[in-house]
């Protein structure tokens, strides 16, 4: 998708893992990237431990992007050379905190966000 950055902006993408991607990230994660030389920096926030501040996934959001953006240590992130393992459903700024979801994605981020598992495949297949 050529309609978002891919340097070192506040603008970040926004994924949805395909349904082969890591157990580690959780249904219903804030999970926020940005391409950084031959890789991207993906990080996530999912509330596993149920804090009372990141309970929607707007706060979720705003948590994975602060770690990433100011690269605080944490173990909720992962590096890779490709995003195939994930579906790239939108962006997000921290700065404002918005929050863009492609509108053909709309139904993905749906199921996503309500912290269901997600067949990724299938709202993929059905956008086209």
């Amino acid at each position: 998708m050529n309609r978002y950055h891919d340097d070192q902006s506040s603008e970040l993408l926004v994924l949805v893992p395909k349904k082969t991607t890591s157990v580690r990230i959780d249904p219903g994660s804030g999970v926020v990237a940005l391409r950084q030389h031959s890789h991207w920096r993906v990080y996530f926030e999912g509330n596993r431990y149920h804090a009372v501040n990141l309970r929607t996934i707007q706060e979720r959001l705003c948590a994975a992007a602060g770690r990433l953006l100011c690269r605080y240590p944490t173990v909720a992130q992962t590096r890779s050379e490709t995003l195939e393992e994930y579906v790239v459903v939108g962006a997000y700024a921290l700065e404002g905190r918005t929050l863009y979801i492609e509108p053909e994605h709309r139904a993905l981020w749906a199921a996503w966000t309500s912290g269901g598992p997600v067949d990724a495949d299938k709202y993929l297949a059905a956008a086209r």
